[in-house]
């Protein structure tokens, strides 16, 4: 999957817009992810993510990085084995990118 735009609220994957937050996987996209805390991630709004163990987690944490998540998290991605890298949203489209299929993204568009 290629981030091709990305801005406040709105991206562009493989030709397709999205204007929810979502989750990029390797060959196929999580529509409208919504975390029981709004801008926190806890391990159950991190499951999807962690039963498929990528190689590496990018989060987009927002534009102005809004959103947090929570060390538990980190603690069983790494556990795993899994990198897990955190960025403002721009920057974690442009990691993403250069990771390629080996990794997944968790992307909050907006703030």
């Amino acid at each position: 999957m290629k981030i091709e735009h990305f801005q406040f609220g709105r991206i562009i994957i493989d030709g397709k817009q999205y204007e929810r937050d979502l989750i990029v996987l390797p060959h196929m996209i999580l529509e409208n992810w919504w975390r029981a805390n709004g801008h926190i991630v806890t391990p159950k709004d991190a499951q999807e993510i962690i039963s498929r163990k990528p190689e590496i987690v990018i989060f987009g944490l927002g534009t102005r990085s809004k959103m947090t998540v929570e060390t538990s998290v980190e603690d069983t991605l790494r556990s795993y084995g899994i990198i897990c890298h955190m960025f403002d949203t721009n920057k974690a489209v442009h990691i993403y990118n250069a990771y390629g299929d080996r990794a997944i993204a968790a992307l909050h568009l907006t703030c």
